[in-house]
Order: C-alpha cells, then sequence, then structure tokens
C-alpha cells in the first residue's frame, strides 16, 4: 500500500537524537507512512544506528550522502523520493510531543481538500531534551486563533509576510505544494522554509493547532547557530522578500498582496538598518496612515 504521509528526516551527526525522533514517530496512532532518513554524509554513528532501525521496521529506508551536499539539497533530495501524499519535514534532532497529532493533522487533509499545510506550536527543549517555557509561535502571538483554526490561505498570507511565526519541525504539508511552486530554493539558506509557507498560503489554506505537540531542541549546533556571518540571518531574511515580490509579479497576483509584501520589507528594512529610498519612505508613511484609519 502506498504511504500516505512521508516522513523526511534530514540528519548530519545527529545519530545520539535520531531514535529518541524515530521513536516519536514509529509510535504514532496513524500508520500509513514511510520514513526515510537522509544521512548527509555523518561521521558519527548515524548510518549503523539507521540501519539498523531500517532493518527492523518495512516503514524506515535510510538514504546516504557519501558527501555533504547541504540541507538545502538534502531535502530536496528527500521530497524527491517522498511517496506520500503529504510531507513532513522535521530533523533527527527534533520530536513529536503528541502521539495522535498525525491522525489529527489528516484527518484534516481528508477534510479539506484545499488545505495545504498544517502546523502547530512547538516547544524548546535543551540538548538533554529538557523542554523549557519557550514556545514558538509565542504563547501571546496576536495574529493566531488560541484555538485550532482553519485560515484561508491568503487572510493568513497578510500577517505570516510580516515575520515567520511557523516553526518548520510542525509542518505537515501536500507534496503538491512542493510540485507547484518548487522545492527549497538554494540562495534561502535561512529563510527557506518561509519563503515556502508564503508560496503555499498565496493558493492553499492552512491549519493551526496552539497545542504544543512538537519539541524543537536547542542546542549549539542549530543552524541558525552556526552561521559565521552574525548578519547572514537579515540578509536572507531580506533576499526572502525580494524573492517573493519577484515570485508575485511574475504569476500576476492581485496587487494588494504584492503592496502587503512590499510594504512588510520596507518595514523590515527600517527596523534592521538597510537602507530606504525616498519612495519606500513615502510608502510608508502611506502605510502608517491606512493602519490609523482603520
Amino acid at each position: 500500500m502506498k504511504p500516505y504521509v512521508s516522513f523526511l528526516i534530514p540528519c548530519f551527526n545527529y545519530a545520539r537524537y535520531l531514535r529518541e525522533c524515530l521513536d516519536s514517530i514509529l509510535n504514532q496512532s496513524f500508520t500509513n507512512f514511510e520514513v526515510l532518513i537522509l544521512d548527509d554524509a555523518s561521521t558519527d554513528e548515524t548510518p549503523e544506528l539507521a540501519r539498523e532501525i531500517a532493518a527492523t521496521d518495512s516503514r524506515v529506508q535510510y538514504y546516504r550522502h557519501e558527501k555533504n551536499i547541504g540541507h538545502l539539497n538534502n531535502y530536496n533530495f528527500g521530497i524527491q523520493k517522498a511517496q506520500g501524499e503529504l510531507i513532513w519535514l522535521i530533523s533527527a534532532d527534533d520530536y513529536l510531543a503528541s502521539g495522535t497529532i498525525l491522525e489529527s493533522f489528516t484527518q484534516q487533509f481528508q477534510a479539506h481538500p484545499q488545505l495545504g499545510y498544517a502546523f502547530c506550536r512547538v516547544q524548546c527543549m535543551d540538548e538533554h531534551s529538557n523542554p523549557y517555557p519557550k514556545f514558538i509561535p509565542r504563547l501571546e502571538e496576536k495574529s493566531l486563533s488560541s484555538e485550532p483554526h482553519l485560515y484561508p490561505g491568503r487572510a493568513l498570507f497578510r500577517e505570516l509576510v510580516k515575520g515567520n511565526f511557523i516553526p518548520a519541525p510542525s509542518v505537515l504539508a501536500r507534496k503538491a505544494c512542493y510540485q507547484q511552486y518548487g522545492h527549497f530554493h538554494s540562495e534561502l539558506t535561512h529563510s527557506g522554509d518561509w519563503y515556502n509557507w508564503l508560496l503555499f498560503s498565496l493558493d492553499w489554506d492552512v491549519y493551526y493547532d496552539p497545542e504544543p505537540k512538537v519539541y524543537y531542541r536547542k542546542h549549539n549546533q542549530n543552524m541558525h547557530m552556526t552561521y559565521q556571518k552574525p548578519r547572514h540571518a537579515l540578509d536572507n531574511s531580506l533576499l526572502c522578500y525580494l524573492e517573493l515580490e519577484k515570485f508575485l509579479k511574475k504569476h500576476q497576483y492581485p496587487a494588494v498582496l504584492l503592496r502587503s509584501a512590499y510594504l512588510a520589507k520596507l518595514y523590515f528594512m527600517k527596523k534592521n538598518g538597510y537602507p530606504v529610498s525616498p519612495l519606500g519612505k513615502l510608502f510608508l508613511l502611506y502605510g502608517k496612515m491606512m493602519r490609523h484609519l482603520a
């Protein structure tokens, strides 16, 4: 039987976390899924552990790159290999906190054919799997409902374009979304997931569960902790805005969406010390007046 869901687990020297991640998936109440371990040339015990687990559960497949290809290429490799209609991309150092989250999410997809992706709040934990009271999105996030909610995609887009509040380890998305918009953008090393959620929201609805049903591990090997240039993340977010504007213009989306993206870019630039043109400053003033009138 063809799997309905494909879990993609990118792993680079995360053998110490891999079993915990896999156990949280293999013990889900919904069982029609496959698991693809994507080993990006790890030098620790990942190969031995992954092969051991794959040998005991037919749902698990192990792929190893002999040379490191980078996280975005690894993600895209997994998306190409995935057989499921839905794709969950969760790093080997994170894990599912609820044994029924997959069942809950798949019910939403089956009930709503226009649903593009679902996500939930995540709780942070340390390198020893100890949760602590930090959540993404924040508990006080005003742009999201305090109850499970199905959003029209473009309504969520107008909030999401102001900044990314969607935790990647919690997202279950239709493979059709990746096929429609393309896979992870090769230049968006820090903001590629945000870019995808923005694009998916243009034509698909989004489901949100505010309960923290996924654990996100923070440690000194997190991707966002290992950039050599401190401003890389900001520059990459600005590039995300520029790429989004190009996409909206190329595919002739409504002008209101382009204005939302342009205004959000200007606010971002002003806040983070990027130079804003005189025309941009006028547009910021226009945006401020519109918010005041609203």
